[in-house]
């Protein structure tokens, strides 16, 4: 392992303004680590020393009297890429030590030290990424694959899973925002196996799928006789979590009652069940997620402004599909070996034609809609290549499908439309049946076209919501449904 300039001992620089801390680290790194350690006081001493040597490690303190310390943190990045920078902090600039992560910190530690297994915990990983040059790419991919998570080269969600790695470990909440289907869950499910707690319970609850009360029985339970049809005591899920993570999605959706009682929870790690009066406490890490501007639904009036400073603490934002162009075509590659047979995976491929299309498309509803089409697409192939004729007509037609005559309904009524689109799907299954390729006869169709369905439903009420920002009033009025019947597709026929 080759650390700064060839040698075999790392170099490491120590910039606090604290004696003590700087005599602490000076006596544990040399003797436990055999590390050669420079202190700095200030951040001017930290520059000329930056200036004169490379390091392997920084320890940065945020709070200098003559520096800033996230300015400080770039400076190192600048000098030295490869310098593994650690920042400490006291528990108040928590927020600020996240963000001085998302700008190349590998980790922070909070002082006092009161844990020192976990302190040289951290610094080994740190000197460990340090001797191998920080390179970890083949690491996080594959932690992403293990929580359904694809990355192609130069991915944009690489950087993202790297913060969201190093803030695994630590007891914060955390806010993923991003449009409907670009991996919320996946990504919570990515925290909850990087952490200590990744053999307890990762639990879900979608904060938009039950009325206010079903919601607060859901998180916090209720004892018998608490509501109509309440027959007996029912444990929540914060009782169910405890120990592990709870993923709360669509938390704006939850009612200004259900905000309070989650802001109780969050602050004291305390709640009682519905209709009960004792208290009950957990230890339950909470990851939320939203497809709304919170904080402008805060400055609404619609959520609650502690809530959402309590549930911001770290917040990752997740790119759409069509930003993410890097990850497509593994995607589509994922999607397609996942509907195979073990011994099948990469026995079937894409056309060039549809490839370019799928390629070339804006991914209104990103990674679940790429999803659902290459589940289409797999259920009408009919040979070891998908072609364009199963693509969707707005996608084999370019972005928004139009100029290819690929429109059914174009310039057609409703009835000749819907004639020429059964005609086109009849002779596609046609032409399956006549190569020996239909599968179960009318009956394989049928349940195909069942499972289609549902796709084309879901797909539709999903695009929908994007156009209204996730607003299901708003969209159920569009689509001329009451919001009810958004809400039991989206929970029981979107599975």
């Amino acid at each position: 392992m080759a650390f700064a300039d060839g040698a075999m001992q790392p170099n490491v620089l120590v910039v606090d303004d604290e004696l003590e801390i700087g005599r602490f680290f000076e006596a544990f790194l040399a003797e436990e680590k055999g590390c050669r350690v420079t202190v700095a006081n200030t951040g001017r001493d930290a520059r000329e020393e930056l200036q004169r040597q490379a390091f392997d490690l920084a320890l940065l303190d945020l709070k200098l009297p003559d520096a800033n310390g996230i300015e400080l943190l770039r400076e190192i990045k600048q000098v030295s890429p490869r310098c593994q920078v650690i920042i400490m902090t006291g528990f108040s600039t928590v927020k600020s030590a996240v963000e001085a992560v998302k700008l190349g910190a590998c980790d922070y530690v909070n002082k006092p030290f009161d844990e020192l297994e976990e302190l040289e915990e951290t610094l080994d990983h740190a000197l460990a990424a340090a001797g191998r040059g920080g390179g970890r790419r083949n690491e996080i991919v594959q932690l992403a694959a293990n929580s359904n998570i694809v990355l192609g080269v130069d991915s944009p969600m690489q950087p993202i899973l790297e913060v969201a790695r190093r803030i695994a470990n630590k007891d914060i909440t955390v806010l993923l925002s991003g449009a409907t289907g670009t991996g919320k869950e996946c990504v919570a499910r990515f925290i909850h196996s990087c952490s200590r707690r990744s053999e307890k319970p990762f639990i879900t609850v979608n904060c938009g799928a039950f009325t206010e009360t079903l919601l607060a029985s859901q998180l916090f339970g209720h004892e018998k006789g608490a509501f109509t049809g309440a027959a007996g005591a029912h444990r929540g899920i914060f009782e169910l979590a405890d120990g592990g993570t709870l993923f709360l999605d669509e938390i704006g959706e939850a009612s200004p009652a259900n905000q309070v009682k989650l802001l109780r929870v969050l602050e004291t790690r305390e709640f009682r069940r519905v209709g009960g009066e004792l208290p009950i406490r957990v230890d339950v890490r909470v990851i939320s997620a939203t497809n709304v501007d919170l904080m402008e639904a805060v400055e609404k009036g619609a959520f609650r402004k502690d809530l959402f400073y309590r549930l911001d603490v770290v917040s990752l934002s997740l790119p759409p599909l069509r930003d993410r162009t890097a990850d497509i075509e593994a995607l589509m590659r994922h999607f397609v070996d996942k509907s195979l047979p073990p011994r099948e995976k990469g026995s079937v491929q894409f056309s060039p034609g549809a490839r370019a299309a799928l390629l070339g498309y804006h991914w209104p509803g990103n990674v679940r809609e790429l999803a659902n089409v290459i589940a289409g697409m797999m259920a009408l192939r009919e040979g070891p290549q998908l072609e364009t004729a199963v693509l969707p007509g707005k996608i084999a037609g370019g972005e928004h499908g139009r100029g290819t005559g690929d429109d059914p309904w174009q310039g057609s009524s409703p009835e000749q439309g819907l004639e020429a689109l059964s005609h086109r799907w009849g002779e596609i299954f046609f032409q399956r049946l006549l190569s020996g390729k239909g599968g179960g006869g009318l009956g394989g169709v049928v349940e195909t076209l069942k499972q289609l369905e549902n796709r084309v439903a879901i797909d539709l009420i999903q695009r929908t919501l994007e156009r209204t920002g996730g607003d299901r009033e708003a969209a159920a009025e569009l689509l001329r449904v009451k919001p009810r019947i958004l809400r039991y597709y989206l929970r029981e026929r979107g599975r």
